[in-house]
């Protein structure tokens, strides 16, 4: 009887590994293929907005600045566009850690556009004697929306646990100060560096709906075929016809 017994424990022991290695994990048993492409303007940038910035705002003084929001360099590259997989693979390796700073510096932000996966820290760096009220709103998970008041330099990190495209901040004072902070819970989104390039950490072969969007030039949606070789992708955009405000 007792033999019997241990026969049958090792025929089912033998059933289990076989049903293991009948479902390999995509993302360690198929090939990865890093994305990389490039976003590029195409037609003349839009002349830069003259702002009034108000007495006692940045500075004792009410002064003029320029601002531009289309980030061109000068081979055409479009900077601060997000790129993202829509549909990401079931199998998550980690998410990335790594503090991503936000600087604030008397009342501009830099970069406008920020991408982080969920719970990695924003790094804010606020320079400059302004005060501030700046606000965090989520549309998407209002929970994670805050509010902090500051004087002065100071530095300090927040973290979104949950995914949002359209974390908004802004500051009631000086009302032309935004940026925006997209938060996923997968690796594969980017923001196009000055020149307008991007890279998306390694994906398995297969279709994925890659979006781009700009906050003045809007958003496309492709169709990506990712396989051996995957060729790096050209994405165009231009300003709209009629100004955005």
């Amino acid at each position: 009887m007792k033999t019997g017994w241990l026969r049958w424990v090792v025929f089912l022991a033998v059933l289990a590994c076989a049903g293991c290695h009948s479902r390999p994990h995509p993302l360690t048993s198929s090939p990865q293929y890093t994305i990389q492409g490039r976003v590029v303007f195409e037609g003349p940038v839009p002349a830069p907005r003259r702002l009034t910035i108000p007495p006692g705002i940045a500075g004792p003084e009410a002064r003029e600045v320029l601002v531009q929001p289309y980030a061109v360099d000068p081979a055409g590259g479009l900077g601060e566009v997000l790129v993202y997989i829509a549909d990401p693979p079931a199998g998550r390796p980690p998410l990335p850690t790594r503090p991503v700073p936000l600087v604030i510096s008397n009342t501009f932000c830099h970069p406008s556009l920020v991408a982080v996966a969920t719970n990695q820290p924003v790094l804010f760096q606020v320079t400059g004697q302004t005060m501030l009220n700046l606000s965090a709103a989520s549309k998407a998970a209002p929970s994670q929306s805050w509010n902090r008041a500051i004087t002065g330099n100071t530095t300090f990190e927040k973290r979104f646990p949950q995914p949002d495209l359209q974390v908004r901040i802004t500051d009631n004072v000086a009302l032309w100060l935004h940026a925006r902070i997209a938060v996923f819970d997968h690796p594969w989104f980017a923001v196009t560096d000055p020149s307008g390039r991007f890279t998306l950490p390694a994906l398995p072969p297969g279709r994925y709906t890659l979006e781009i969007g700009h906050r003045r030039s809007g958003h496309q949606t492709l169709s990506l075929e990712v396989g051996d070789p995957t060729k790096p992708i050209l994405i165009h955009m231009a300003a709209p016809a009629a100004p955005v405000r």
